[in-house]
């Protein structure tokens, strides 16, 4: 009788059904969120790195303390979660709520149907308690992989308002890709016209390069100076706006930088910014004085409002 005693009290207090939830608020944008939980292809850039198992690699299978995790269905905003713990009966399911353009919220909730056998019930219970530890340690991985946002568009994006309001520009159009010795070329005639002028360069050169047709790419170099000065044929003067811009410094060669600025376009388009002029690159390390590209500095500007 004492034994019935001790296995029904326990049962008795076990539900029908077991409804846990986690709740993870996140400084990090609704599409990046989505393309790192949704996508089960970029769960091994954020899985807790503990995460350590003997058994076979499956591809899109992970593993936590011993168990099994993978992608099931997906919705729009959330996935639900296939786990190889022993319960049965079990709702495993991923939320992403969004709470403004720059923070969501991740949704972790399970419900487990516990069974009419006293001893198969409180298996399921003590299991249930331990897949929410599991799982906190999971989402809490997952939450501070997405408040870096270099981990989410592999570069850091700061934001900044324009400085360099005085320009003298040049342009031409090339029927191959813009070499060091074609870009330098014009930077130095612009260099030329601001000492003749008497004006003083204040910052790095800028550089913006766009494809015209499958052959041609029109570059268009800048040189930030400290007074007006007249236009004089090729070379064309300009007056900035003071506006907000979106920045990263980068290091690395022509690849590097492209990278970096299909990054900084996402990052634009996810956080919905509108830019109302083209971006520019600021050639940190003179390109003709350091041959390796590995040591070039870059740094991207990008105007938004």
């Amino acid at each position: 009788m004492a034994i019935v005693i001790v296995l029904v009290l326990p049962y008795l207090y076990i539900p029908s059904k077991i409804r846990k939830t986690m709740l993870a608020m996140i400084p990090a944008n609704q599409k990046a969120a989505q393309g790192f939980l949704l996508n089960d292809k970029q769960w091994g850039k954020w899985w807790p790195a503990s995460s350590t198992s003997t058994r076979d690699s499956v591809a899109g299978t992970y593993y936590y303390n011993g168990h099994s995790f993978k992608a099931g269905k997906r919705y729009l905003s959330g996935v639900d979660l296939i786990t190889d713990y022993h319960t049965d009966s079990l709702k495993n399911v991923w939320t992403i709520i969004p709470i403004g353009k720059d923070s969501v919220k991740i949704l972790w909730e399970y419900e487990l149907t516990t069974s009419n056998n006293p001893i198969k019930r409180m298996g399921q219970h003590r299991e249930s308690r331990q897949i929410q530890i599991d799982m906190a340690a999971i989402l809490q991985q997952l939450a501070s992989f997405l408040s870096d946002e270099q981990n989410t568009y592999g570069i850091k994006v700061n934001q900044a308002m324009v400085t360099d309001t005085l320009l003298i520009t040049a342009k031409a159009t090339l029927n191959h890709d813009p070499d060091a010795a074609s870009i330098y070329g014009l930077i130095h005639q612009l260099h030329q016209y601001a000492s003749k002028s008497g004006a003083t360069v204040t910052n790095p050169p800028m550089l913006n390069k766009r494809r015209v047709d499958s052959t041609h790419t029109e570059v268009m170099v800048a040189l930030p100076i400290n007074k007006e000065l007249k236009s004089s044929g090729a070379i064309v003067f300009k007056r900035m706006v003071r506006g907000n811009l979106l920045t990263t410094e980068i290091q690395g060669g022509p690849g590097t930088v492209n990278n970096a600025i299909h990054q900084l376009e996402n990052y634009l388009v996810d956080h919905r910014y509108e830019s109302p002029a083209m971006h520019f690159e600021s050639l940190v390390t003179d390109r003709i004085q350091q041959a390796d590209t590995s040591k070039w500095v870059t740094r991207i500007y990008y105007p938004v409002f």
